[in-house]
């Protein structure tokens, strides 16, 4: 699940990494990134740009499925599927960096939850968005176990709760 966008005059990748064993970083799931000069040859960043965490809790399972906005504030925007824990539902997240890799602060609430009683309630993940005004517009997918659906959701900018 890899975006890709410009990065000065190169191009940038974030993409959910999968450790399965414990090595120079502990097992999960984390956002990692890669430059290209080509789009066909990548080289692999060597830190994470989100790791797992305790705080906020919706991180401690890790994260997955990026996008990133290049905001009119200067910011780059990363939002993420968090809560991957096999009891939780999951749900989108967002952090906010000067830079495309980081460093990153989370904001501390999610940004889009599922909603009971419809058609998302089992959760939200793989954020695709675009900046229109004051508008965040996003489309993410959903599943109820049988079918997976687009989801569609509006958020007013700019982004508040840090």
């Amino acid at each position: 699940s890899p975006v890709v966008f410009p990065f000065g005059n190169r191009l940038g990748m974030i993409y959910a990494g999968h450790n399965y064993k414990t090595t120079a970083v502990p097992a999960g799931f984390y956002l990692v990134g890669a430059v290209s000069d080509d789009g066909v040859r990548w080289e692999k960043l060597a830190d994470p740009v989100l790791s797992p965490a305790q705080d906020p809790w919706f991180l401690r399972n890790g994260v997955a499925e990026a996008e990133v906005l290049h905001g009119p504030d200067g910011l780059y925007y990363l939002l993420f599927t968090g809560a991957l824990g096999d009891d939780e539902k999951r749900l989108i997240g967002v952090a906010r960096s000067a830079a495309p890799f980081g460093p990153y602060e989370v904001r501390r609430t999610p940004l889009l939850e599922g909603t009971k009683g419809m058609f998302d309630h089992e959760g939200v993940l793989a954020p695709t968005v675009i900046l229109d005004g004051a508008t965040l517009r996003m489309w993410y997918l959903t599943s109820d176990g049988d079918k997976h659906m687009t989801g569609y959701a509006e958020i007013p900018w700019p982004l508040t709760g840090w």
